[in-house]
Formats: structure tokens, sequence, C-alpha cells
């Protein structure tokens, strides 16, 4: 049970903040906060002020800022399109990610029953049998490497202070190691 907990929870959870860093990873690489905030602004801040004011180059003058202005809102507006379809493939990929995650030990164990039951002994279906066998072995060994990193905490913290506060006995000891384990991983190199 603590398996699919594990699977169900912990790591879709990692997945997730996994899938929310890199967005905030690619936003702000793109700049598109600021790109949106500068949409108009002159393009490298190519500005013209004539020295003597006429009619003819106040008008060119203001011709030029508006080509600069139009050049800079279309490259930032190229850059904000890459960044959103960046953004959007990331978040295409991700979904795809963590629903084979959710469906992985079922499509594994699934297929290979159907490989058993159909009586075809072909190269095909025992390769599908081993890559089955050796995915079901790759999440038993990450699932067992993982808790032994990360146990899984009777309850939160936060309950077990407060029944300790009523006067409760508890153990404190896995949570202790828990962290001791947090901080040890932290400053390894």
């Amino acid at each position: 049970m603590k398996y699919f907990y594990w699977i169900y929870f912990v790591q879709i959870k990692k997945l997730m903040e996994v899938w929310g860093s890199l967005l905030i990873i690619i936003a702000d690489s793109f700049s598109i906060k600021e790109l949106l905030r500068t949409l108009f602004y002159p393009w490298r801040r190519d500005i013209i002020k004539p020295i003597q004011p006429t009619l003819q180059t106040l008008f060119e003058s203001w011709s030029l800022n508006l080509m600069s202005r139009l050049i800079g809102a279309f490259v930032r507006s190229g850059t904000i399109f890459a960044g959103l379809m960046t953004i959007l493939i990331i978040s295409v990929f991700m979904t795809v990610l963590v629903i084979l995650v959710a469906i992985l030990p079922i499509l594994i164990i699934g297929s290979i029953i159907i490989a058993l039951s159909t009586n075809l002994y072909s190269p095909i279906v025992l390769s599908l049998i081993i890559i089955n066998l050796a995915l079901l072995i790759y999440l038993i060994f990450s699932y067992f490497s993982d808790i032994k990193n990360n146990p899984l905490l009777s309850e939160p913290l936060v309950n077990a202070l407060s029944r300790l506060s009523t006067g409760q006995e508890i153990n404190l000891e896995p949570y202790l190691e828990f962290e001791s384990i947090l901080i040890v991983n932290l400053f390894k190199i």
C-alpha cells in the first residue's frame, strides 16, 4: 500500500514541483513579464530628438521613433511568443509524463498479462515482457531507494508536536533522522 502512496502521491507531487520550477525558469529566461511591460518601448532605446525642431525634422524624428517602437514591439512579441510556445510544449510534455507515471504500474502488469496469455512467443512479445519486467524492477528499486532516503513519516510533524504539547508521549526519532538526512544531503557535493 505504501508503494501506491509513493507512486501516486509522492512521485506525482515531485513531478508537479519540477513542472512548476521549469515554468518559472522558462518565464524568467525569456523575461516574459519584463517584455510585456516594455512591449512598445523603442528598440534598443533608439530615440531621435531633433536639435533644431522644424516641422520636417519633427515629422522625421516622430516617424523614425515610431518605427523604432514598432521594431521593438515586433522583436519583443516574437520573444514572448517563443517563450509561451516553450511553456506550452513543456506543459504538454509534463502532462503526458504525469499521466504515464500514473498509469505505468497498470500498463506494466497489464501488458505482461496480455503477453503471457496470447501464446505468441515471438521475439516482439518476449522483448515486451523483458522491457516491462525491467521497468517493474526499476520502479521497485527506485521505490525502496526513495523510501530509504526519504522515509514516510507516520504523521506530519505539526500533529506530533501538538500531541507532545498536550502531554502525550511520542517518538521524535524518525523526524530527527529525516531532518538530519535532509541536512546531510544539502551539503553533499
